[in-house]
C-alpha cells in the first residue's frame, strides 16, 4: 500500500520506472484526468505536473518505444496521438488556458 508513502517518493519511483535515473525539478500541478483501465475495469486518476529536466540519461521503460521533445503551443495535437480521447480533451483544455 502506498497510502503512506510521500507523494513525492511516490512520483521519484515513477519517473525512475519510465525514464531512468534522470535529474528533474518538479513544478506545479497542471491538471488531472481519468482513465478507464479496460483488463481491471477501473477508473485511474492522472496527475500532469510542470516539471524541468535537469540531465541524466533517459532511458526508457518497456512501456515506451520513443520520446519527443515538442512545444505544447506549437504542436499540431490530434485526437489520434492520444489512448483516449479524455487526455487529448485534457491536455487541449490546460493548453486553451494558457
Amino acid at each position: 500500500m502506498e497510502n503512506k508513502i510521500p507523494l513525492k517518493k511516490i512520483l521519484a519511483r515513477e519517473v525512475t520506472e519510465e525514464l531512468g535515473h534522470i535529474k528533474y525539478k518538479l513544478g506545479r500541478l497542471l491538471f488531472q484526468y481519468r482513465r478507464y483501465f479496460e483488463p481491471q475495469d477501473i477508473y485511474i486518476l492522472i496527475t500532469v505536473y510542470d516539471a524541468k529536466y535537469l540531465g541524466g540519461k533517459i532511458k526508457l521503460s518497456n512501456e515506451h518505444s520513443s520520446y519527443h521533445w515538442i512545444n505544447p503551443k506549437k504542436f499540431k495535437f490530434s485526437p489520434k496521438d492520444f489512448w483516449h480521447k479524455e487526455e487529448y480533451n485534457a491536455l487541449i483544455g490546460h493548453i486553451k488556458k494558457k
